[in-house]
């Protein structure tokens, strides 16, 4: 036994300190034209300090950001980066740390709506003929239904300078007087060019005679690629003035797309399968293939040198069907399928 001395024991309270990590679901669109900011509500979380904000592995400066009764703000233009985007918020919690997830896309316009594509088409229309001067970055972020309206009384001028990213959307039953893009036009003085991707347009109807494609009027140093159309030309100059992709290219490429066009009242054989003109500056068409049983057997009515792979003009879907049995090599798997014998542009 133990004698003399005075023991005391003392109670002490065990604080277990939590590390945990979750994903925010959904995926934030925000537009830099329209001023939009990246929200995320973290007071469910118990977040009492952010200690380090990611954004596309670009570690976000905390006089860029606030952080206010657990809602942390970043305003679009704060970030560089265009397209899909990854966050990682780390964070101290009230009970230990945090490290959240999400998922965004940022660009200077998101389209998912018919306003959203109408304030769009504005912004071009407010450079009147001439080009953007600033590069500008689009995407789609869902389907957009345009009901048949008239998309040219809207976009009635201006060439777009930039990146037009689909991200598989679909945009339908569009009515055009020229085209859908007055023009796609890069840097002449440069090599950033314009590109139009991932994207599908279907039911994309020109309804005047206006000289211009479906697509665009002139392609310039621009890249169309993984583009679907199907359309329909009620009216038209001539053959050299229209087409299903443009009416004239020049430093262009076309690559991997699938053009269904109906040339209204044209005799058979006669228009374009995919342009009027182009010039012999290196202009590329590789794995297009066009479906049209009144167009000739030529990709371009005037072909000025253009060097053109793997690409050809089908009378009817089934002489496609017979040809084309398997997505082709260069065709992204992400956009592009074999359905009932036929190669189509995946549904969103």
């Amino acid at each position: 036994p133990i004698t003399g001395k005075t023991y005391t024991a003392e109670s002490r309270e065990l604080t277990v300190k939590i590390a945990e990590e979750v994903t925010i679901e959904g995926k934030q669109a925000l537009s830099r034209k329209a001023n939009a900011n990246m929200t995320f509500n973290l007071a469910e979380y118990g977040v009492t300090e952010i200690t380090k904000f990611t954004v596309a592995d670009i570690e976000i400066a905390n006089t860029d950001y606030t952080f206010a009764e657990g809602v942390l703000t970043l305003a679009s233009n704060k970030i560089a980066t265009n397209g899909n985007v990854d966050v990682v918020i780390n964070a101290t919690t009230e009970n230990g740390t945090l490290i959240a997830t999400a998922k965004a896309v940022v660009a200077d316009y998101t389209i998912g709506t018919v306003a959203e594509l109408n304030a769009f088409g504005s912004y071009c229309a407010s450079y009147g003929e001439a080009t953007q001067t600033a590069y500008t970055y689009v995407v789609l972020t869902d389907n957009v239904d345009y009901n048949n309206g008239v998309f040219s009384d809207v976009y009635t001028g201006g060439y777009f300078y930039g990146v037009f990213d689909g991200q598989g959307y679909t945009i339908s039953n569009v009515k055009v007087k020229n085209s859908f893009f007055v023009g796609v036009k890069g840097n002449n003085n440069t090599t950033q060019q314009s590109i139009v991707k991932n994207v599908s347009f279907v039911n994309l109807v020109k309804h005047t005679s206006n000289g211009g494609g479906l697509l665009t009027n002139e392609l310039t140093n621009a890249v169309i690629d993984n583009v679907y159309i199907s359309g329909v030309v009620e009216q038209y100059t001539n053959a050299t003035a229209c087409g299903a992709i443009c009416n004239n290219a020049n430093y262009a490429t076309v690559k991997n797309c699938v053009v269904e066009v109906d040339y209204k009242a044209a005799t058979a054989g006669t228009m374009p399968g995919l342009m009027g003109s182009c010039t012999a500056n290196e202009m590329k068409i590789d794995n297009v293939f066009v479906v049209s049983s009144n167009a000739s057997n030529n990709l371009i009515t005037t072909n000025n040198g253009a060097t053109i792979t793997n690409s050809k003009v089908y009378a009817t879907a089934d002489a496609f069907k017979a040809e084309v049995t398997a997505v082709p090599n260069g065709f992204s798997a992400e956009y592009w399928e074999m359905k009932d014998g036929m190669l189509v542009f995946k549904t969103k």
